[in-house]
């Protein structure tokens, strides 16, 4: 493979060997320009993390803003402790949905990813270049505050303490992160983005990775397909912002976590 002898693998032996040497199949085959969509399933394959944020890392250096919305607080957005529950009521080690041992791989990933990038954007701090930009439904964040859904398990200190750090982070200015909260209109419930997957990120018009219902992410590096499909529907979510202005964000949330309970 290494001489470049024709044929080259079949994709099934490709898909092997980057299990194998815990890389992705893209590394392998010379992929570096990510033209086409990349699917990865950290489910079944959760030693790709660490190329997946690579290249996330290549992607922000230079960026000037981050712009994502998600069901959930990203990982770097939570306190430790709030995001280890979140993830164990996420894959739910009970539920016999996938193998207990994929689940707690899976789990681990998302653990060392999210301390990753949590550790990253404190160390960062104001010299960070880009903006984190990152939009909720309403509805979510209220799940949070109550303790319904995914959160129901999760103690009212711990989500109460993860709110209080979410304020604190969205004050500080310098530090260039920024909340814009949707009601939940029907209209915006629509738009694939929000009716198919949980999260939906981008990099400028550069980098994009989105996951689906299933836990499947996919991402790519082709410019054009960023700023034409994946970039629109953040905007529209943008512009339909409830809660924009730093001040009501912060009133938001001061009045979230006096009510978490």
């Amino acid at each position: 493979i290494e001489l470049g002898y024709t044929p080259g693998p079949t994709r099934f032996e490709l898909v092997g060997l980057s299990h194998v040497l815990k890389t992705s199949t893209e590394a392998l085959a010379g992929d570096v320009n990510l033209d086409t969509i990349v699917t990865w399933d950290p489910w079944s394959n959760p030693e790709r993390a660490e190329h997946f944020l690579h290249l996330l890392s290549v992607y922000q250096r230079g960026a000037g803003e981050l712009l994502g919305w998600a069901r959930f607080l990203p990982c770097s957005l939570e306190t430790e402790k709030f995001m280890v529950e979140h993830h164990k009521a996420t894959f739910n080690l009970e539920e016999a949905s996938a193998p207990r041992d994929y689940k707690e791989a899976a789990m681990r990933m998302y653990n060392r990813v999210g301390n990753d990038r949590r550790e990253k954007l404190y160390n960062a701090g104001a010299e960070r270049t880009w903006s984190l930009n990152h939009i909720m439904l309403l509805r979510d964040l209220q799940a949070i505050s109550q303790g319904t859904g995914q959160y129901s398990g999760i103690e009212a200190g711990i989500r109460r303490e993860c709110l209080a750090n979410l304020a604190t982070l969205v004050r500080e200015e310098s530090w260039k992160i920024n909340l814009y909260v949707v009601d939940d209109e029907p209209g915006l419930q629509s738009l694939p983005a929000v009716a198919s997957y949980d999260s939906w990120v981008v990099l400028d018009s550069k980098f994009a990775f989105w996951r689906d219902l299933r836990g499947v992410m996919s991402y790519s590096a082709n410019a054009e397909f960023v700023k034409r499909v994946q970039r629109p529907p953040l905007e529209v979510l943008l512009e339909n912002a409830a809660y924009r202005s730093r001040r009501q964000v912060l009133a938001l949330l001061d009045k979230l976590s006096a009510c978490s309970g």
